[in-house]
C-alpha cells in the first residue's frame, strides 16, 4: 500500500495542476511516479527542473537509462527498475543489457567502467578515489560528461529513495530490483 497518496491530475488544482501539466508536456504522460511526487508541487517541480536540462546534456538516452538502472538495482527500487527497464528498452537497450545494468554491469567496456564509477558513488556515498577519475579520463570522458554522470546518479538516488519510501504503486510491467538484502522494510 502506498504511503504517499498520488495526486489525480484530473482534480489537481493551482500550482500542482500546472506542474502536472508541465510533466505531461515534457514526458508525454503522467506515471504514478509523477503523481506521487506531486503530493508537493515543489518536489515534482524540483525533479522536472533537474531532469529536463539533464536530458539535453551530452550523455546518450541509453547511458542515462543505464545509470538509472544501476541505481535502481543497487538501491533495490522495484518501481525504478520497472520504469527504467521500459524506458531503457525504448532507448535501444537489449533485455540482456538491461538485466546486466540492474546489477551495475554492462557488456560494453566503456559503459562498464562508467557503471563501476556509479556503483562506487553509491557504495562510498560520494567518497571516490582519484584512480576512478583517472579511469574515466582514460575513456576520454570530459569533465562535463563526468559531471553529468554524477548528476544523473544523484537524481536517481533521489527518485529511488523517494519511491521506496512512498511505496509508489508500480504502473509498468513489474521488474524486481536485484539487491534483495533490503526486502524486509
Amino acid at each position: 500500500m502506498t504511503r504517499i497518496k498520488p495526486i489525480n491530475p484530473n482534480i489537481a488544482e493551482g500550482k500542482t495542476k500546472e506542474v502536472l501539466a508541465l510533466a505531461q508536456k515534457q514526458f508525454g504522460g503522467i506515471p504514478n511516479a509523477f503523481k506521487t511526487l506531486a503530493s508537493s508541487h515543489v518536489v515534482l517541480e524540483a525533479f522536472l527542473g533537474l531532469s529536463s536540462p539533464l536530458a539535453r546534456g551530452s550523455l546518450t538516452p541509453a547511458l542515462r537509462e543505464q545509470i538509472a538502472l544501476a541505481v535502481a538495482g543497487k538501491n533495490n527500487c522495484d518501481y525504478c527498475a520497472s520504469a527504467h527497464t521500459v524506458i531503457g528498452e525504448m532507448a535501444g537497450l537489449s533485455k540482456k543489457e538491461v538485466a546486466l545494468n540492474l546489477k551495475g554491469k554492462s557488456e560494453e567496456s566503456k559503459t562498464q567502467c562508467i557503471l563501476e564509477f556509479v556503483n562506487h558513488i553509491l557504495e562510498s556515498r560520494g567518497q571516490v578515489y582519484d584512480i576512478e577519475f583517472i579511469k574515466l579520463k582514460e575513456l576520454k570522458l570530459t569533465d562535463a560528461e563526468i559531471s553529468e554522470i554524477v548528476a544523473h546518479t544523484a537524481m536517481n538516488i533521489f527518485t529511488t529513495y523517494y519511491h521506496m519510501i512512498a511505496k509508489t504503486e508500480i504502473d509498468y510491467p513489474l521488474v524486481k530490483a536485484q539487491n534483495k538484502q533490503l526486502d524486509n522494510y
